[in-house]
């Protein structure tokens, strides 16, 4: 009877640094963003949604490059949710953009995009900072207040 816990013993523990070297190989595959200590800023969110341009324009991405699409568009698509918010339940004078009805998160990437890259000198500011300058000229509310 010895032999056969010795045996499942040695087995579960085989098992065991199996699944933990899995964990350990997944976790060190996974982006750098994922687990980056930097400052989130106009670099990196530019990097993100030019890589969600491509994957909307029909080019194939690599896992990384999927990953950092799909960061874009969920940032944007939550800055403008965040925004339809302020509009529905705080005064109005809280609002940060604009946004028409139709705008997409595809759309909204685009003008990110187009305002990080004629505005390189502000890429050191924080990504989300950026993304509601770039809203907001694109979008201003100059009537809607």
């Amino acid at each position: 009877m010895s032999k056969i816990n010795e045996a499942f013993t040695s087995c579960v523990k085989r098992r065991t640094a199996t699944v933990a070297l899995l964990v350990v190989v997944a976790v060190l595959s996974l982006p750098s963003r994922c687990f980056a200590a930097t400052k989130d800023d106009g670099n990196q969110l530019l990097k993100s949604c030019e890589a969600a341009l491509t994957v909307a324009d029909g080019v194939v991405q690599t896992l990384e490059g999927s990953l950092m699409a799909g960061f874009c568009l969920g940032f944007v698509q939550g800055m403008s949710q965040m925004n339809d918010f302020y509009v529905s339940n705080t005064q109005k004078g809280r609002i940060l953009f604009c946004t028409p009805d139709g705008v997409t998160s595809g759309q909204a990437a685009r003008l990110v995009v187009k305002y990080l890259r004629d505005h390189p000198e502000l890429l050191h500011e924080d990504e989300f900072v950026l993304a509601v300058w770039a809203l907001n000229v694109a979008f201003p509310c100059a009537n809607k207040k």
